[in-house]
């Protein structure tokens, strides 16, 4: 294995494993845990420079949130926001954190103390909307990590990379109609929450792929489509929402997608950073259920970001 030439920063810490709903819910601590043994047995841990998070702060957090949505939270102390979505005792701190952990990757990259960042966060966030929770998300965490880099005076534009098989609503409706964010789609077409089909909407791009699109399918829509609008938009920070449950393998998607597609996504946008934005990226796992799956593509993706 060979020395990278750029710092990589990793966010993780074992408060998001406190978020713990019932047992057969996909959304789960072991998550966390498959990718933390993937990154020691493949050796990449010893790449990255692991950093503990800090809890975002209620300003920042009120600047994405609605604070009466916070506040009926903190106050449900346990229960369901829909469905899907399971709020416990510890998933407040946990999604604090989680949002918390996003603004410190993109404050050290933009100080250039790392080049690119992962963040391994959970709850995930990108179909958090201002003021309601929903698909496992309770914090929008990439659209908190935004609004930071647009508050920090050192980013004027940021542009949003999403892969995971579901669209990300939340962050669209977050940044609608805001001239210095971009946000870029890629997942299944008419999967939840049956957004982004491809309609324009203001600030944002999306390629909905086919059920059973393919590795080739995913690059082809991203060189094609999203690579162009990249460019053109000449971000001075890369933030991607990193899914992946459009892995094959993966129960709650029916995409095709491997370890190498991911890793030539990453890849992608990598490249585009280094040549935009001096190389400024910074990832956010969202979605991704199938435990060995989801740590074979977040070995490949990791690797891909230090390459």
């Amino acid at each position: 294995m060979y020395l990278p030439l750029v710092r990589v920063g990793w966010i993780d810490a074992l408060e998001f494993d406190q978020h713990s709903p019932p047992n057969t819910h996909p959304e789960s601590p072991d998550r966390l845990e498959a990718i933390r043994q993937a990154l020691r047995t493949t050796g990449l841990v010893e790449f990255l420079d692991r950093h503990p998070p800090s809890p975002v702060s209620p300003e920042l957090l009120e600047a994405v949130h609605d604070r009466r949505y916070i506040q009926r939270l903190e106050a449900l102390g346990k229960g369901w926001l829909d469905d899907d979505t399971y709020v416990g005792e510890a998933t407040v701190r946990a999604a604090r954190l989680a949002a918390g952990g996003v603004v410190d990757a993109v404050d050290y990259v933009l100080r250039g103390h790392w080049n690119r960042a992962f963040c391994s966060v959970r709850p995930p966030g990108h179909h958090a909307h201002r003021a309601t929770g929903g698909g496992f998300c309770i914090f929008n965490n990439v659209a908190v990590g935004v609004r930071f880099a647009l508050r920090s005076g050192r980013a004027d534009r940021v542009a949003i990379v999403d892969f995971d098989a579901h669209h990300g609503d939340g962050t669209c409706e977050i940044f609608r109609n805001e001239p210095g964010v971009l946000y870029l789609g890629l997942h299944q077409l008419a999967l939840y929450p049956q957004t982004g089909d491809g309609v324009p909407q203001p600030g944002s791009i999306s390629v909905a792929l086919p059920p059973g699109a393919t590795d080739a399918d995913a690059l082809a829509a991203f060189e094609r489509t999203l690579a162009p609008s990249l460019r053109s938009f000449a971000p001075d920070l890369i933030v991607l929402s990193a899914g992946f449950d459009g892995d094959f393998r993966d129960p709650l998607a029916d995409l095709e997608l491997t370890p190498r597609g991911f890793a030539g996504l990453t890849r992608g946008v990598v490249e585009l950073a280094d040549l935009l934005c001096e190389g400024r990226a910074v990832s956010v796992l969202e979605g991704g259920y199938d435990l060995e799956a989801l740590a074979e593509d977040v070995a490949a993706h990791v690797w891909a970001l230090l390459s």
